[in-house]
């Protein structure tokens, strides 16, 4: 078995492990952030609102890394790893960072407050 390189590589990279809407919204409610049944508005927006933060729309997927990053966010979890690395060019979306990989970061800590 002989490991993959080039594009192929670099394409499952950028597409990371991939999240469906209907997965992701499972997971929100297994981890606490929504109820299933009886979803109030605010619990609708916040979901709308992480989904299109990670690029997603209903006929697509996002990567599951990029969630756990912005997870960590709202869990108010600062560790470094969460953040941009000063030598590293980055686009911005919202107040995420993504790199050519599509990776997402935070720029500071702050960023991350601003999340909650």
């Amino acid at each position: 078995m002989t490991a993959k390189s080039g594009k192929n590589t670099l394409d499952l990279m950028r597409k990371g492990t991939p999240i469906k809407l209907k997965n992701y919204i499972k997971l929100m409610h297994a981890l606490g952030f929504i109820h299933v049944k009886n979803r109030s508005l605010s619990e609708e927006e916040m979901l709308t609102d992480i989904w299109k933060l990670l690029g997603g729309t209903n006929d697509n997927q996002v990567k599951a890394e990029n969630l756990f990053i912005v997870l960590a966010g709202i869990m108010n979890i600062h560790l470094p790893e969460l953040l941009r690395k000063p030598d590293t060019d980055y686009k911005k979306k919202g107040i995420l960072y993504f790199d050519d990989l599509n990776n997402a970061v935070f720029g500071t800590f702050d960023d991350i407050v601003k999340l909650n």
